[in-house]
């Protein structure tokens, strides 16, 4: 106390007041002062921090909702219900293309802003990306390690290389056959020779059994009467992980949705084991000569499990398969189903469109053995792609790519952020500029007919740079068969007098909010 007397001599005599007073106070009720130092303490930290981050950092003089700046829970709002993509194309419309969002770091439409962050300094991605890692266990999509990613892309590509989806197709054509053969059954049984479908679940479903069939090994018979449970459980883990990933802390609370999401997590595991312990299996009879090797099945499983890095010829673990082929399913059904409903709502919404495509697919050969058009045919059929490439730009899946700032840098030589900046390329909002895009509200497929490099400035559906979507080919061959073989095979109208929504949601992908669009499906 003496020495703390000696130091109080030299302040003013006010604040020795009030300093003395506190010490009586905590004294006489040490309770009540923690309380009210808590009270009045917390908040002005909080906002002395707000002022220091305002005053300090160059992004606070950008553009954007003071709501957001002062407070977070709005904007958490927007992502708890799945209408951030809605929310950010607001903000762009209200403040402009290169934005604040609160301090959660910038927002941005700017192409050449987009281009530096994305493909020149190819940025890693946020730290957001963290809470997406599950069990530890980190694989090409939320690893935020440039060597590891590079590692995991190195192995990964050869099953997504041109060569090697060519020996997929047999499995793609097989479910669509399938799918094809469902409806046909259903306009039999009609009186009018017509069937009402859901196209979200037609393309849903669809993509979710050549997913299984292509990277699990067998079909999940979402187009038959049995179906796996795998698809769901592996459905409702992904929006668990969505929805929580904000507040990751929740995972670790004694809850119904976390005990919940223990059993789905071991469900999926137990599942994959035994399929990876089959093809191991197999793989040690056909080395022993007990088993041809005519029954290996050419599949992405097969690569995972039997191959080997070129570099440091090691194999991937059993952890490493089960999380990449759990990605391979969600990245793969969710993006490429989506993209295929949107794409058919648009071409019905736009009749004349749809004629000229179907004009067009009806000149493509058929392969006699499977009565569908190859992908060698419908590669070729420009229009197609660039129905798709349209409905991509109008309703992109995969929006809102956060990477993050590895020093203090000038971003397109227009944007100054400091080491740490969270940078959003909104490429939605990009997709929709008014400034880059003729009749940016219009489905007018024919803008992309020739080599027009120029949009693709402004047009990023599978991200770009090294973490651009290393299942792109795999996609657009997806894509052209299902939207190419179905148009062939049927037409496709609206259903009279029946209002539909077409509200939209985003946890992870763009879907559909309602989950269903229904038409009126006749054979050709």
């Amino acid at each position: 106390m003496q020495t703390l007397s000696k130091y109080l001599d030299y302040l003013p005599s006010v604040v020795q007041t009030a300093i003395a007073n506190l010490i009586t106070q905590y004294t006489q009720n040490p309770t009540h002062l923690i309380l009210k130092i808590t009270a009045y303490g917390l908040p002005t930290v909080y906002f002395l921090r707000i002022f220091h981050w305002y005053f300090t950092n160059p992004i606070a003089r950008l553009p954007g909702p003071n709501s957001h700046l002062l407070w977070p829970m709005p904007m958490f709002t927007y992502i708890a219900k799945g209408q951030m993509h809605i929310h950010v194309k607001d903000l762009h419309n209200e403040y402009g293309k290169t934005i604040r969002m609160g301090r959660l770091g910038v927002a941005t439409m700017d192409p050449a802003i987009a281009r530096d962050v994305l493909i020149t300094r190819d940025l890693p991605k946020a730290a957001m990306y963290d809470s997406l890692v599950l069990d530890g266990q980190q694989n090409l999509f939320n690893t935020r390690n440039k060597d590891l990613h590079h590692r995991l892309r190195r192995f990964l590509s050869p099953a997504f290389s041109i060569k090697y989806l060519n020996g997929l197709e047999p499995l793609m054509l097989q479910c669509i056959q399938q799918q094809h053969a469902k409806l046909e059954k259903l306009i039999a049984a009609s009186d009018d020779k017509s069937a009402i479908a859901n196209i979200h679940d037609e393309a849903h479903y669809t993509a979710l059994d050549i997913i299984g069939e292509t990277a699990f090994g067998r079909s999940f018979g979402m187009l038959e009467e049995k179906q796996s449970p795998l698809p769901t459980y592996i459905a409702s883990q992904l929006r668990y992980v969505a929805s929580t990933n904000l507040f990751s802390f929740i995972r670790a609370l004694p809850l119904p949705i976390n005990k919940a999401a223990k059993f789905r997590q071991t469900y999926i595991e137990n599942f994959m084991k035994i399929v990876i312990g089959e093809r191991r299996e197999q793989k040690e009879k056909i080395a022993q000569d007990q088993e041809s090797s005519d029954k290996v099945r050419n599949d992405i499983l097969q690569l995972l499990v039997t191959g080997r890095d070129e570099e440091s010829g090691v194999q991937m673990t059993d952890e490493e398969i089960i999380s990449h082929t759990i990605l391979f399913l969600i990245a793969g059904t969710d993006t490429s189903s989506n993209t295929m409903t949107f794409t058919l709502i648009r071409l019905l919404q736009n009749p004349t469109t749809l004629a000229r495509l179907q004009q067009e697919l009806s000149t493509l050969p058929l392969d006699p053995t499977t009565n569908l058009i190859p992908h060698s045919a419908l590669k070729d059929c420009a229009y197609l792609d660039c129905c798709i490439r349209e409905s991509m730009r109008l309703d992109p899946v995969a929006v809102n790519l956060p990477r993050v700032a590895t020093d203090d840098m000038v971003l397109g030589n227009k944007l100054f952020v400091k080491k740490g900046t969270v940078v959003f390329v909104t490429n939605g909002a990009m997709h929709a500029d008014g400034d880059m895009w003729d009749d940016a509200e219009d489905f007018r497929p024919e803008r992309w007919e020739g080599k027009r490099g120029d949009l693709y400035d402004s047009f990023y559906p599978f991200s770009a740079g090294t973490r651009n979507c290393i299942g792109k080919n795999f996609a657009w061959m997806e894509l052209r068969l299902f939207i190419g073989n179905f148009l062939r095979k049927f037409n496709v109208t609206p259903i009279d007098n029946l209002e539909q929504s077409l509200d939209t949601e985003n946890y992870i992908t763009v879907s559909l909010k309602s989950h269903k669009y229904l038409v009126k499906v006749t054979p050709r």
